[in-house]
């Protein structure tokens, strides 16, 4: 009956972005899609023991651009290259046997600075990572947008360094959000959970 109810899920198209379905309690899978360049997310998968793993993407009319199938595995981190694709919002599904997790994440044209590298990253619970790798010369805007598009805060780092700070949104009202880490009015990087 659970199988099911899953393939009803995913038929009819009902995702929604950090959403996960028909997860067990004590569940000891990990999984975490991150963009970590203009082009890229990379897939972090954990899991206690071995099975199947399908992960296919979406584009932002809803049809699936890539799939693929991983048996057995552990865990695994790999990264998907989505530059042969126009720029624009995608959805990665990866399901297991026991759930399905979605999340979105945006693509953007290619900042010119080839040593800076921006990421989020969901932590446990309500908590946000964000990392910026390479030299920084402009200040960077991280960016929190409701899904409504209105900005619930904005935050300017102004450091000559790359960094990573911690964002917990535990007590904001919108579960729905969108991050946007902007240096000089270009996009580094675009994630919603």
């Amino acid at each position: 009956m659970r199988k099911l109810a899953l393939t009803t899920l995913v038929a009819l198209g009902i995702v929604s972005s950090s959403t996960v379905f028909a997860s067990k309690a004590g569940d000891t899978k990990d999984v975490r899609v991150a963009s970590v360049e203009s082009d890229k997310v990379e897939v972090t998968y954990f899991s206690k023991g071995e099975c199947k793993v399908k992960v296919n993407i979406y584009d932002q009319e809803g049809s699936k651009v890539f799939t693929e199938s991983i048996s057995n595995p552990k865990s695994f981190k790999k990264a998907y290259d989505l530059s042969n694709l126009p720029v624009g919002e995608y959805e990665f599904e990866i399901i297991d046997q026991e759930k399905v997790v979605t999340e979105k994440v945006s693509t953007s044209l290619k900042n010119d600075s080839k040593f800076l590298k921006a990421s989020v990253i969901k932590e446990e619970g309500d908590k946000f990572s964000v990392k910026v790798i390479g030299e920084i010369i402009d200040p960077i805007a991280v960016n929190i947008y409701s899904k409504t598009g209105a900005l619930v805060y904005g935050d300017l780092i102004d450091i000559s360094k790359g960094f990573t700070r911690i964002y917990d949104l535990s007590k904001s009202f919108d579960k729905d959000i969108t991050f946007e880490i902007v240096q000089n009015g270009e996009i580094l990087a675009k994630t919603s959970f």
